[in-house]
């Protein structure tokens, strides 16, 4: 698992969690309150609780991308950094408006299924390699070495099947060995 995302130093913020001053992510609060509609309008979006949907939503990119990429990303490659920056933001801007609609409407905001939706097809792309990183295409980021890829498709078939409970399934459609037949009897 990955370590803490980047840390971010900011008196006016204080975590549920960790040392006091401190969050952890790759943008700032004031991307998010960029993102965030009508933040005037919520008296209980403080610094602090902005700070820590930052930490939740830069922990689950991290997740998302470790399997592709060494995380935390600690690099200097500013397209990197800006779409780290920009997925984070978005994140944390669908998770503070599902908090903040959770009472009236719960999971019926568009604004945040939009941003949710647009982070996680730009994760998705990171993951399936549309989008490199790595140092063929010059950056600075450490990719991690591949799993295979196995036919899952539906067209596939595996015999015997390994989950099957029917004993007559446990034998195998062909086998590696001698033959029933001895050498005499093959004319």
């Amino acid at each position: 698992m990955a370590g803490l995302p980047p840390t971010i130093t900011d008196a006016t913020v204080i975590l549920t969690f960790g040392a006091g001053g401190v969050y952890y992510g790759y943008c700032e609060i004031v991307d998010v309150l960029f993102e965030f509609p009508n933040k005037a309008a919520y008296v209980t979006l403080t610094n602090s609780v902005v700070a820590q949907e930052i930490t939740y939503a830069a922990q689950e990119l991290q997740q998302r991308i470790d399997t592709v990429y060494v995380m935390p990303y600690l690099g200097s490659d500013a397209g990197i950094t800006l779409t780290l920056r920009e997925i984070n933001a978005k994140l944390a801007t669908a998770n503070l408006i599902d908090r903040y609609f959770q009472g009236a409407e719960p999971d019926m905001s568009p604004a945040a299924a939009e941003r949710r939706s647009y982070a996680e097809l730009r994760i998705l792309d990171i993951v399936n390699g549309i989008d490199r990183w790595g140092p063929e295409v010059g950056s600075d980021a450490q990719p991690r070495g591949m799993l295979p890829q196995y036919q899952i498709s539906a067209g596939a078939t595996i015999l015997p099947d390994p989950n099957s409970m029917d004993p007559r399934d446990a034998k195998p459609v062909f086998s590696m060995g001698l033959s029933r037949f001895r050498q005499n009897d093959i004319m």
